[in-house]
């Protein structure tokens, strides 16, 4: 575990997997996204997990699948599953979710949470 003081911050990559124990005092949390362009902002494009999963990150084509949800659900679901098939565990149980749910299915209406 990683103790921090009052007033100290830390900050960590998108493929951290984390949790958080607030065992007194108030948790206060600032995300901040960081695109490498103008272009990725505007058309919200994800060039960083793309390039990262194709080098063979899981992680990354864990969270690419995840941003594809609403934009793309059957490439989210195509992702979803190859990331799962990986074994990453997060994703194998958001890609059961998903096909309960029936997202990213052939032949059913978008359906999002």
């Amino acid at each position: 575990p990683v103790r921090l003081e009052a007033g100290e911050v830390i900050a960590h990559s998108f493929d951290l997997q984390h949790g958080v124990e607030v065992s007194s005092g108030t948790r206060c949390s600032l995300i901040l996204w960081f695109a490498d362009s103008a272009a990725a902002c505007k058309d919200k494009s994800r060039p960083w997990y793309e390039r990262a999963a194709a080098n063979g990150s899981v992680d990354a084509l864990y969270n690419l699948a995840k941003s594809r949800r609403v934009d793309d659900p059957r490439g989210s679901l195509r992702g979803m599953r190859e990331a799962a098939e990986a074994g990453h565990f997060m994703a194998q149980n958001d890609l059961a979710g998903m096909l309960l749910e029936g997202r990213g299915l052939p032949g059913t209406a978008t359906r999002t949470r």
